[in-house]
């Protein structure tokens, strides 16, 4: 040992330093940013203790999936537990200090400070970007987490008013989950100083004053720091505090809405039949003006911040949909009973419906199912009327829901509309079509034509004809029309077509050829035997009830419902 302390005494003359191989090393141990050196060695000593997690769904408990679906990427529930207030805390901000002021200390060396010993503001530089990239990840494992959590769907009024009952209730897994965040997320001045006064030294506690001072010292800066964590909740958090000690928090006045709802959906679910009780329900909600639980929610859900915003909008919807969903079921089981069944028995199949049956709907039945205050429009104005503008057959919209209607039952609805108004008189609401005959031509082979339409005959010779104004169906109740041309010779043989029954008229034109002509009219060319008769008809209503495609095209579908 004498000669090594013989060695250090000696003066020895100082060696130039190689400032190349200094900016060189430097550049090499620069190339790994001090920041992240530090910030990963603390991640790496959390999980080399085993810190833990926190399992948002496990924190729910098993009343979880009764009300959020299944998330797209479940890891993200799961949030490593240095990014809790526990871990802040507790981890976090010792490990930070200590590793922090090891690795600044080397800074001079890497030429990033002219101190040996970094001063105290070097170190609060640093400790602040590490801390802003803790804060970072803080901030985005919970968004990430609270991205995944949606309300899930639900088929039925019963299994969405008990999931309601759920979200409603003291055990409510959103309750649960906002008062995670607000554990973790909320770093209040107060909050941090019961959590720091028992690290401080007790004789702070002596005189309360100086105590108050130096432990905001203490606190301060990390307050500070997390406050960014702070902001990027806050108004989430706010949601669970109150503006006076005795008044209610945003979120129990959400919860007691939810409440509202819930008794509101379980009427319905709870009634005799619910699908009429939805019906009605959501009959009365299309026409009145008044707010309902479902517009009030919607109201505090639109004035939310996410995710809640999200969910409460998704109960919101859901309600929405599933007693459209309900109306129209039991609006099919009226449908079928009451109009499906008795145009099955009156009219499917028969003419004027089927151009070829021979069974035709009698006009008594045709204007039971087609005047106003009919069938059709009975059933019409009672439960499609709130829910579609039937002139048009335009679904009218609220919150984004229309009742489902197929398409099939559309295009007759629309057909009814043209058939009613055609061929149904609006002052006597009976079956009226009135319209005008004229002869136009003989065959040659024939010296004269009879034409016998209900109560009115028509004699034709060649040469000019009256137009005659007729009216169908016949007021003195005689279906019958027949047509007789006699032959031009000295036997003058005679030739009848007949047509009978309550919609001859449609039958004789039907098996004739028809020309329109620009002014509304149309020839019907009539062979009798081989024998030509031209008719010019012109209907005195607005479109021509003798080539209602309409009429010839109407059925009605067993369901009304639209397929998915």
């Amino acid at each position: 040992m004498r000669y090594l302390d013989a060695y250090f005494r000696t003066q020895f003359a100082p060696v130039a330093i190689n400032m190349d191989v200094v900016r060189a090393t430097r550049r090499a141990l620069l190339a790994n940013s001090n920041v992240d050196l530090v910030y990963a060695g603390i991640l790496s000593q959390a999980q080399a203790i085993d810190l833990g997690s926190l399992d948002l769904e496990r924190a729910v408990g098993f009343e979880f999936s009764n009300v959020f679906s299944a998330p797209n990427e479940e890891e993200r529930l799961i949030i490593d537990k240095v990014y809790t207030s526990t871990g802040f805390s507790t981890f976090y901000r010792p490990q930070v200090d200590l590793m922090s002021q090891q690795v600044i200390s080397d800074n001079w060396v890497l030429g990033l400070s002219n101190h040996v010993i970094p001063t105290k503001k070097e170190q609060d530089v640093f400790k602040e970007q590490v801390r802003k990239k803790y804060t970072d990840d803080y901030i985005n494992y919970w968004r990430n987490a609270l991205s995944e959590l949606k309300v899930q769907s639900y088929n039925n009024v019963g299994e969405l008013t008990n999931a309601i009952d759920l979200i409603s209730g003291p055990s409510s897994p959103l309750t649960t989950v906002l008062k995670q965040v607000y554990t973790n997320t909320q770093f209040s001045p107060v909050g941090e100083r019961e959590v720091s006064i028992p690290n401080v030294n007790p004789k702070l506690l002596e005189a309360a004053s100086e105590a108050t001072q130096l432990v905001e010292e203490v606190v301060q800066p990390d307050y500070l720091l997390m406050k960014r964590v702070e902001n990027a909740f806050k108004l989430l958090n706010q949601l669970q505090i109150n503006e006076t000690p005795n008044s209610p928090t945003p979120w129990d006045e959400t919860i007691a809405a939810l409440s509202n709802l819930r008794t509101y959906m379980k009427e319905i679910a709870d009634a005799p039949n619910p699908q009429q009780a939805a019906l009605s329900a959501a009959q009365n909600r299309m026409s009145s003006t008044e707010a309902d639980p479902l517009i009030k929610l919607k109201q505090i859900a639109q004035k939310s911040p996410e995710p809640v915003r999200s969910w409460l909008l998704g109960v919101v919807n859901q309600s929405w949909s599933v007693m459209i969903g309900e109306s129209a079921q039991g609006i099919q089981t009226q449908w079928y009973s009451e109009v499906f069944s008795k145009f099955k028995e009156l009219g499917l199949g028969k003419y004027p419906f089927d151009l070829t049956a021979t069974e035709e709907i009698s006009i008594e039945d045709f204007e039971y199912l087609f005047a106003s205050g009919g069938l059709i429009d009975t059933f019409i104005q009672k439960n499609f009327a709130p829910f579609y503008d039937t002139n048009l057959w335009i679904p009218k919209e609220v919150d984004g829901e229309v009742m489902p209607l197929s398409p099939a039952l559309l295009v007759q609805l629309r057909n009814y509309n043209v058939i009613r108004d055609t061929l149904i008189n609006k002052s006597t609401n009976q079956v009226s079509i009135p319209f005008s005959a004229k002869v136009l031509d003989l065959d040659s082979s024939a010296i004269r034509a009879s034409l016998k339409i209900a109560d009115t005959n028509i004699d034709y010779y060649h040469g000019p004809s009256r137009i005659r104004e007729l009216q169908w169906p016949p007021q003195n109740g005689d279906f019958n029309i027949s047509i007789t041309i006699q032959d031009l010779t000295d036997e003058g043989k005679q030739h009848v077509l007949a047509k009978s029954g309550q919609w001859a008229i449609y039958r004789l034109l039907g098996d004739s050829a028809l020309t329109n002509t620009h002014d509304g009219s149309f020839v019907s060319d009539i062979k009798v035997s081989g024998r030509d008769l031209s008719l010019r008809v012109t209907p005195l209503t607005q479109k021509n009830p003798f080539t209602l495609a309409e009429l010839y095209n109407f059925t009605l579908p067993e369901s009304i419902k639209k397929t998915q």
